[in-house]
């Protein structure tokens, strides 16, 4: 008896799909399940923009990077500042990557525009200043999309996180720096597969459905037998059988993506609480920035305060030894009358 309910459940399923015009219900799911990992695969970076202070070696190296290991990225790099426009990569810069398969003799610096921040997906920077710089650029350009958009390379290290990515050009260590970077594109590329990797487990749950689908076709066409040959009735059971393994083999899968999905929920959750503590943390950077030039205002207001007074004290010091100056003469002056005076007298009294 359990057999042929479920026998006229794949009837009716059949008969679902006539209506549909030839698509069953679980190829609708599949198809939803198909788009689902095409947005998942849409929702990776396509465009990735380097940015650094000058534009000529940090951003150059990690552009040639990604060229080199991820081709079909659309990638850029730029600076902050129009002062290097037209350098090239040190040579230093040039040799290294040259050692290490990659080309950055054509290489010219410019400087970014917001409509190029704009467009991309994903803005890349190797230190924090430069960071806020551009996120100060942005809110007077009332670009608050461009803002959401930004990494800082290192922190998709674990040994390197919160640490700045220096200019070879002040630290003179190119070797350092070229491989800070290379281990950095690395590792966003790598963590940019994430989604691949759920929508591959999602690939194999589309096809146990497809593989599902068949195995219901062939239990129909048996049905269809089995009205003309009753010996093949007891196909049936092992056609069961392998039916519900394949259906605990679904379920377990289905099970595992729906862990996934809620391990990405709480890692989404967690990743939002980061970036609100960052804002937080960023925005008490800016009051206490305020604050500093503030002080640093107020202390050059009384440093001219105390050249003032300085200044006066030196003028009051100037005229109190001219008054000295003038007193000693006088006082010279009046000794000489005294002496005249009393030298008349003794004349007089002789």
């Amino acid at each position: 008896q359990n057999g042929f309910v479920t026998i006229f459940l794949f009837v009716d399923a059949e008969e679902a799909t006539r209506k549909n015009g030839g698509v069953s219900a679980d190829s609708a799911l599949d198809q939803d399940a198909k788009t689902k990992a095409d947005d998942d695969v849409r929702g990776r970076p396509d465009s990735v923009l380097f940015l650094c202070l000058a534009g000529t070696d940090r951003s150059a190296i990690a552009e040639a990077w990604v060229q080199k290991l991820s081709p079909p990225t659309a990638t850029a790099s730029a600076g902050l500042s129009s002062h290097f426009e037209g350098a090239k990569v040190s040579s230093e810069s040039q040799r290294i990557a040259k050692a290490n398969g990659l080309t950055l003799e054509r290489h010219r610096a410019r400087k970014f525009s917001l409509e190029e921040a704009r467009n991309s997906d994903l803005i890349v920077f190797f230190d924090r200043t430069d960071l806020l710089d551009f996120r100060e650029t942005c809110r007077e350009a009332d670009e608050s999309l461009c803002i959401q958009k930004t990494r800082v390379l290192s922190d998709y290290l674990d040994s390197h996180r919160q640490c700045t990515i220096a200019d070879p050009y002040h630290t003179g260590n190119h070797a350092e720096t070229f491989r800070v970077i290379e281990l950095g594109v690395r590792a966003m590329l790598e963590k940019e597969q994430f989604f691949r990797t759920e929508t591959g487990l999602l690939d194999v749950v589309t096809q146990q459905k497809r593989e599902l689908v068949e195995a219901n076709k062939r239990i129909l066409e048996l049905h269809y037998q089995l009205q003309e040959k009753a010996a093949i009735a007891a196909l049936v059971p092992g056609l069961k059988k392998q039916l519900r393994a394949g259906l605990v083999g679904t379920t377990q899968i289905i099970e595992e993506v729906q862990d996934l999905q809620r391990k990405l929920q709480d890692a989404c959750a967690e990743s939002q609480t980061l970036k609100r503590t960052l804002a937080a943390r960023l925005e008490e950077i800016d009051h206490q920035r305020i604050e500093l030039k503030r002080v640093k205002e107020k202390n050059r207001r009384q440093r001219e305060e105390i050249g003032r007074r300085d200044e006066e004290i030196r003028s009051l010091k100037r005229k109190l030894a001219k008054c000295r100056r003038e007193l000693e003469g006088e006082a010279r002056a009046r000794a000489t009358l005294e002496e005249r005076i009393g030298e008349m007298l003794v004349s007089g009294g002789t």
